[in-house]
């Protein structure tokens, strides 16, 4: 019974994701995802960006933990919303930062520039 508990639990929780997690709709022709990756104590996250105010935040894990692979399906899942909707990647960089704020710290960003077909 726990067991069967999990699965539906798991199943709402990736149901959820794959829905945006609640956000609408929004109609723009241009969405701009950018994902920083941090290496240290600054958080790891991804902002998407549906124009001026219109974004959302998915927390990431650290890129040092052992859940690296958590982070690339959260992106999956974004890229194929993105998809769905009618989007196609345009661009796409990545660099890495060394930055001294959170005590000093390496962050992987990277940005993906999608537009409406």
């Amino acid at each position: 019974m726990k067991q069967a508990l999990k699965v539906v639990i798991f199943g709402f929780f990736l149901f959820q994701v794959s829905q945006g997690f609640g956000q609408e709709k929004i109609e723009t022709n241009q969405v701009i995802v950018r994902v920083f990756e941090s290496i240290g104590s600054a958080p790891s996250e991804m902002v998407i960006s549906y124009g001026e105010d219109k974004f959302e935040v998915v927390e990431l894990e650290n890129f040092k933990s052992k859940h690296r692979e958590k982070n690339l399906g959260r992106l999956s899942i974004v890229i194929e919303r993105l998809r769905n909707e009618g989007f196609s990647l345009i661009s796409s960089t990545s660099t890495s930062v060394v930055a001294q704020g959170y005590g000093g710290y390496i962050s992987l960003v990277s940005t993906y520039i999608f537009a409406k077909d």
